[in-house]
């Protein structure tokens, strides 16, 4: 099978072409020069005969939300789905399926919401998923869509995970977020790749699809496992405020969360290596 992807040097994009690979997938990364507007038939190019469209572009949400890098958190997602949509119409055969990446902050911080409840927030990230997915729903109708809802990605070879691992060894201390009731909405990284070949497969499966863990736990309670993980006995409280003067507005993906389920994938059969974060971390 030919999997077309963007987004695939990054963290998790890096993580599906090895999952992809190693089962003998041929992937086809779609890098960032082929969105330039004199690129396009280059991109056409690339995406034909692909089976699959995965779509992971975007610029990375945990760095200081300034004017400027909002509109690069915007320019770097919605503009590359209108293009790699029309790209898509542009091939001889159309692929079977588009998966194109969103995020579980298209949902309120307050309240429990799977897929059959669509009520969006209404902060940036949210109007920001909405624009995204907004692209992504142009895809031609003969190809299956589904916008994958991704909580926070976690392995212990990069992304969040390492980074809280290290603070945590350097401090010797587990570091709970403000308030710490926040929700934490996450997936391993290993049942992220398992849910996209489940994906592929459950030709039932279409429109929004929340990638999560079926266990809904709360920032605090990721500190104290993550500490007990490290035989560390001490957490401490840092405020909100810490948070907003490193990220701006930004720090809101921190010190909110949303409490969000994975309806549709119980619902079709997924199961979860990973379903608890005490597995994961081997406590």
């Amino acid at each position: 099978m030919k999997i077309a992807i963007t987004g695939a040097s990054g963290y998790i994009g890096g993580h599906l072409t090895r999952f992809f690979e190693e089962k003998g997938d041929e992937v086809v990364p779609l890098g960032r020069d082929l969105f330039k507007e004199q690129n396009f038939d280059a991109l056409c190019r690339n995406v034909e005969g692909a089976h699959v469209v995965v779509n992971l572009a975007g610029a990375p949400i945990n760095k200081r939300w300034t004017e400027a890098y909002k509109r690069e958190l915007y320019e770097s997602r919605v503009p590359v789905t209108r293009r790699l949509v029309e790209a898509i119409g542009q091939m001889t055969v159309l692929p079977e399926l588009f998966i194109s990446a969103s995020a579980v902050g298209y949902y309120p911080a307050s309240g429990e919401y799977d897929e059959h409840t669509e009520k969006r927030g209404d902060d940036f990230l949210a109007r920001l998923c909405a624009a995204w997915e907004g692209e992504a729903r142009r895809c031609p109708p003969g190809t299956r869509l589904v916008l994958t809802r991704f909580g926070i990605v976690l392995s212990k070879d990069g992304g969040a995970l390492k980074q809280m691992l290290r603070l945590q060894h350097l401090s010797q201390t587990g570091a709970v977020i403000g308030s710490g009731r926040q929700r934490f909405p996450w997936i391993s990284a290993y049942d992220l790749c398992r849910s996209f070949e489940f994906i592929i497969r459950k030709r039932q499966l279409r429109d929004a699809v929340n990638l999560v863990s079926p266990q809904s736990i709360t920032q605090k309670q990721l500190a104290h496992v993550l500490a007990k993980a490290d035989g560390i006995r001490w957490t401490i409280r840092l405020p909100e405020f810490f948070f907003r003067l490193m990220f701006g507005e930004g720090a809101s993906f921190l010190t909110k969360g949303q409490n969000v389920r994975p309806a549709k994938l119980l619902e079709s059969g997924f199961t979860y290596v990973y379903p608890t974060i005490e597995k994961l971390m081997g406590v």
